[in-house]
């Protein structure tokens, strides 16, 4: 495997993890030391919604949308100390790739206090989607995952499932179709 990384020039790929046993290692959310980010977000599926293709089914969104499902999970606590109610269109930095995602904050117990959930299949921004891409089906993680190498697990090729961010309470409530560059 090495052989071939220096064939192809992928000098960053890491193959540490091409080993009998597993062991976990911090990826780059978990290295962040900025504390201004102190918030990790993070990836989850809804049951109802498959890969990224139900987000076009008319039921399926309307249970979505009834679960609260587009907006992004927020601790209660977390979201006193920050400002934030129900509801409110917040603004979401990532460390890692420097772009930032608005959505509404849906306040709920169900998640730690240190991390902010984003349901993975929505903020589409294809125009061909009919549901999909408009205002408030959500916002795409991706946009705030790195896209560099040190990313994405080596044995598997997926990328991180969280990114560490920093949130705050949006000084407009208009909500963006796609990410934009920094500066929550």
């Amino acid at each position: 495997l090495d052989k071939v990384k220096k064939k192809i020039n992928l000098p960053d790929l890491d193959t540490e993890d091409y080993q009998p046993l597993p062991d976990w290692k911090p990826c780059p959310a978990y290295l962040e030391e900025r504390k201004d980010y102190d918030l990790f977000a993070v990836y989850y599926r809804s049951v109802n919604h498959v890969f990224q293709y139900t987000i076009e089914n008319a039921l399926l969104d309307q249970l979505a949308e009834k679960r609260k499902q587009y907006m992004i999970a927020m601790n209660p606590e977390t979201a006193l100390k920050k400002g934030v109610s129900e509801g409110d269109v917040i603004s979401v930095e990532s460390a890692q790739s420097g772009m930032m995602v608005k959505g509404m904050a849906h306040l709920t117990e169900r998640i730690h206090s240190s991390v902010i959930g984003i349901l993975g299949t929505g903020g589409h921004w294809s125009k061909s989607l009919k549901i999909g891409n408009k205002k408030g089906k959500g916002v795409s993680m991706e946009w705030l995952i790195g896209s560099d190498l040190r990313s994405v697990d080596g044995p598997s090729g997926n990328p991180d499932l969280c990114a560490k961010v920093r949130v705050k309470k949006a000084e407009t409530a208009q909500l963006e179709p796609i990410a934009t560059k920094g500066s929550a």
